[in-house]
């Protein structure tokens, strides 16, 4: 099972969830679907995401766009050196 949590950092509540069976970009979309349409996005919200595939497809762009929400991943530099 995979799970996708929307969760206000200010208040730390979970404002919604999705839960499936799989890791595909429909995991993704529906849980930011069921919270544009619960109008419970702020003017400007950040995800903060990994670094799934899902977060580079077109549907999940589009998305984001569309609702003017600002994604974020962290991504972690390793300086390797050489002796």
């Amino acid at each position: 099972m995979h799970l996708s949590v929307f969760i206000d950092l200010y208040t730390p509540k979970i404002v919604d969830y999705s839960l499936k069976n799989h890791m595909k970009t429909s995991l993704i979309l529906d849980i930011i679907n069921i919270v544009a349409s619960n109008k419970k996005l702020e003017p400007t919200l950040f995800i903060h995401l990994d670094q799934g595939i899902q977060y580079l497809s077109y549907d999940f762009l589009t998305l984001v766009k569309k609702n003017s929400i600002i994604a974020a991943a962290a991504i972690k530099i390793i300086y390797m050196t050489m002796l």
